[in-house]
């Protein structure tokens, strides 16, 4: 199949629009093209985000169900009369507009890349591994007054088209309280510029998401992006990142 006729039917398809026949040539299709496959699960990924971020957003679902009602009206019983083809350039310039919200994290959307490493700090699917995981990715044996809570765990970050592996180590203080660290592998990619913020002279990737509040940074002389994660509003976090950070050589 052709690329440009894939991506044409492909919205369509995914949302059960598609006639029996089409639908199987467009499932063969990205059975057998690992290229278009991605573009499927990138275009499911973005479904999921547009839902969360309606769910999130009451104002913004009111918007689309208005938007909606007026399209589908029939004032005084006529039809509305609308260029030929309106309706569809109007869709791919929203679509267009909300896929720019989405990739640049304008709000309601969120940095897919902190969203990542929030989702690894407490990945069940970790896999538990020897001290040498710590030590490659420089994770210190005492953060502060904080202690690792060993062994660490491997860990993956999958988001878009990119798949990371890193490291977690819990750290626990003596009060009993716990922040996550998590450290990963990330050549050239960066979390979103929106929610970088420069504090104390160093600059930072700060945001609360899905409940806990994440801070990151970058090594110093690596390609490693290091997470404090916490509770949400939780300011310790940003100090026990701070004292990581200070701690790497």
């Amino acid at each position: 199949m052709d690329a440009r006729d894939f991506d044409r039917d492909l919205h369509a398809w995914l949302d059960g629009e598609l006639a029996p026949d089409a639908a199987a040539r467009m499932q063969a299709a990205a059975d057998a093209s690992p290229e278009f496959a991605e573009r499927v699960e990138l275009a499911r990924q973005f479904d999921r985000r547009m839902r969360r971020a309606l769910v999130s957003d009451p104002a913004a679902a009111e918007t689309v169900r208005a938007m909606l009602a007026r399209a589908r009206s029939q004032p005084e019983g006529r039809l509305l009369r609308l260029p030929r083809g309106a309706m569809k350039i109007a869709a791919a310039l929203l679509l267009a507009v909300t896929a720019g919200m989405w990739w640049t994290c304008i709000p309601p959307f969120e940095c897919a890349y902190l969203e990542a490493l929030e989702s690894a700090s407490h990945d069940a699917a970790a896999v538990p591994g020897g001290p040498e995981l710590a030590t490659k990715f420089d994770l210190p044996d005492v953060l502060g007054d904080a202690l690792p809570a060993k062994p660490p765990a491997a860990t993956t970050l999958d988001f878009y088209v990119w798949h990371l592996t890193g490291v977690r180590l819990d750290y626990v203080r003596p009060d009993g309280s716990a922040f996550h660290v998590t450290a990963c592998d990330s050549q050239n990619i960066r979390p979103s510029f929106r929610r970088a913020v420069e504090r104390e002279g160093q600059t930072w990737w700060i945001a609360d998401v899905a409940g806990g509040r994440i801070v990151a940074f970058e090594h110093p002389r690596s390609d490693i992006v290091f997470a404090v994660t916490g509770a949400k509003g939780d300011d310790s976090v940003f100090a026990a990142a701070k004292t990581l950070r200070a701690s790497i050589h």
